[in-house]
């Protein structure tokens, strides 16, 4: 992280040359960068942008308010995000809270503000409008927003608390009252379409009664009366925009043929006894197809972590299977499809299929062949569809040709992050450049030795490079014993908290003999921490070769102790690839992940 950068002033904009100005006006002189993700605009609110000497970035793929949000995050170097619309000014008052607050942080702590509105003529203070307080201000590596189309939120950590500031953040939300009408009207449908693809079902009654009592709440218990006829006006569209919404998901329903699955019913098997990174990957994907509505089941151990990890998720029932033979009798409505998260899985999945009559679809996430057994070409090529992690994964199941392939990646898992903790680290290390590593210690599979070769080459050429290393495994003891004599090596063994060691780190290295995808990879990128790794089955579809990172040659010590040194002597090198690695991200994210294999569930069914 750039301990020089303090504040970084986040905006998302598209046609906003009206109000811009005025905006960065209020914070030019204080933050100490500027952050602008614009979507397309055709006015002049990027040359008013670079007037300002802000950070200018375009991405108009646009997947919603939240995802777009995300991304101008990832962008940002500063300790603190704070997050502006272009139609709000910090006055002030504010602006000696915020640094008063900065200057003496509380830990894990995000701040929200009270926003005053200005609506034709008037202050609103009442309506529900006032002070209704938004969360704006926290350490970027603490938390970002969610994944939501419209009225998108900041996730808030279970360890991370929010208290409110006093002084206001002034809004003109309106240009016009025909602006009103037709933002209302955008929102609408951005709002029926999130609930559409949920599920989510209503009627032109619903509708009325909704729209009549938000009017209600409005005016009269939220004493819109008092804010004269500009709360009267504010209440009337507010109830058209209630309206509105509810009648466009009941038109979007009746377009929907009768039968169609929008929310299929999805039961996911993962038999493992552990909690690798498959399961990560399995945890995050039910996390985000909960946020879709989907009811969802989970086979697995009546001991798996999975259990615990996925406690509280919404609509998902337990299934135990602690073998494939198991839980086939469970009692459950129709289950619409079957996802099989790893071997095992793919066998009951078969089984279920063939006493049920249930699809399924697979997905493989190792390089190694598939053991060509009569049962398992059985059940595979009942599958309905495969889908490979990595595109080495993909050639090689279409080259069995014994069931359609695709292609979904695995996703970065957005690792918690404690500053403090950090810190911490880091003072341990003082005038260290740390070098890191996290994985099994399986050395046939993660390469580890490869490691412990090249801090011998390194130890007495540069004294100030130290090696730790996260993990545990069957081959911890053997490293440990054989890098014993090492004065720039330390075995620290699991951690349950990696992404507040990820954060550092000066560079992550990742010497693998084997290896899917490696979606550690992704989650060490979204700290921008450059990353040197083998270039060996999947890990070219995350890491480019001097773009994103540096690739070595496989089971190579002397490679990977030349790419250290190249990057421990070029900062401008180390920094150019970790912030092109966290630019990259967008394709890797938990919802990027869970939209592919809605696609692909709903195309199937």
């Amino acid at each position: 992280m750039n301990e020089d950068v303090l504040i970084s002033a986040i905006l998302i904009v598209k046609n906003e040359e009206q109000h811009l100005a005025a905006c960065l006006d209020t914070i030019k002189d204080w933050v100490s960068e500027i952050i602008i993700l614009d979507s397309g605009s055709t006015d002049d609110t990027l040359k008013i942008a670079e007037r300002y000497q802000a950070k200018v970035y375009q991405d108009s793929d646009w997947q919603g308010f939240g995802v777009q949000r995300q991304r101008a995050q990832r962008l940002a170097n500063g300790t603190w995000c704070l997050w502006l619309d272009a139609d709000e000014r910090v006055t002030p008052e504010l602006r000696e809270e915020i640094e008063s607050v900065i200057a003496k942080p509380a830990d894990n702590t995000g701040y929200s503000i009270p926003r005053l509105n200005w609506y034709f003529g008037r202050y609103i203070r009442h309506c529900g409008w006032y002070p209704k307080p938004v969360l704006r201000l926290y350490p970027r590596v603490l938390t970002t927003y969610n994944d939501s189309y419209v009225h998108e939120k900041v996730i808030i950590p279970q360890d991370m608390a929010v208290k409110r500031l006093k002084n206001d953040l002034i809004h003109y939300p309106y240009k016009s009252l025909r602006h009103h009408v037709s933002k209302s009207s955008g929102y609408a449908h951005d709002w029926a379409l999130a609930k559409y693809q949920q599920g989510k079902r209503t009627t032109l009654l619903a509708a009325s009664m909704h729209s009549l009592l938000r009017f209600c709440r409005m005016y009269f218990f939220q004493r819109g009366l008092l804010d004269g006829s500009a709360g009267f006006l504010l209440s009337v569209i507010s109830a058209y925009y209630t309206f509105l919404k509810y009648a466009e998901l009941w038109v979007m329903q009746r377009s929907t043929p009768k039968g169609s699955p929008m929310t299929p019913t999805i039961m996911h098997v993962n038999l493992a006894k552990g909690f690798r990174g498959g399961e990560r990957q399995t945890e995050l994907l039910i996390k985000e197809l909960a946020q879709h509505g989907l009811k969802q089941y989970l086979v697995c151990r009546d001991n798996s972590p999975l259990r615990e990890h996925l406690k509280g998720v919404s609509n998902l029932e337990f299934i135990a299977a602690n073998h494939q033979l198991m839980g086939h009798f469970a009692t459950h409505p129709k289950i619409d499809l079957i996802h099989a998260h790893e071997a095992k899985a793919v066998h009951w999945a078969w089984i279920e299929n063939r006493l049920r009559g249930t699809p399924y679809i697979l997905t493989r996430r190792v390089p190694q062949p598939v053991k060509q057994n009569l049962f398992n070409k059985l059940c595979y090529k009942q599958a309905s569809q495969a889908v490979a992690i990595s595109s080495p994964i993909a050639n090689y199941l279409a080259g069995l040709q014994l069931t359609p392939v695709t292609t979904i990646p695995s996703a970065l898992a957005h690792l918690p992050h404690h500053p403090e903790i950090s810190k911490k680290i880091r003072q341990q290390y003082q005038d260290k450049f740390l070098i890191g590593h996290a994985g099994a210690l399986v050395d046939k599979h993660k390469g580890q030795r490869e490691i412990i070769k090249a801090a011998v080459l390194l130890e007495n050429k540069v004294p100030n490079i130290h090696f730790i290393m996260l993990g545990d495994g069957p081959d911890g003891e053997q490293f440990r014993e054989e890098s014993q004599h090492l004065r720039n090596m330390e075995w620290l063994g699991f951690k349950k908290n990696p992404g507040d060691y990820f954060a550092a780190l000066d560079l992550f290295v990742f010497p693998s003999r084997n290896e899917g995808l490696g979606s550690t990879l992704l989650d060490v990128m979204d700290f921008r921490v450059p990353i040197i790794a083998s270039d060996v089955d999947g890990i070219p579809d995350i890491v480019k070769h001097e773009e994103t990172g540096l690739l070595i040659p496989v089971n190579n010590a002397d490679a990977l102790a030349e790419a250290i040194l190249r990057l421990f002597n070029n900062k401008p090198l180390r920094e150019g690839l970790a912030i092109t690695a966290k630019e990259k991200l967008d394709n890797f994210t938990p919802a990027s992940m869970a939209k592919r294999y809605l696609a692909l569930y709903r195309s199937l069914l």
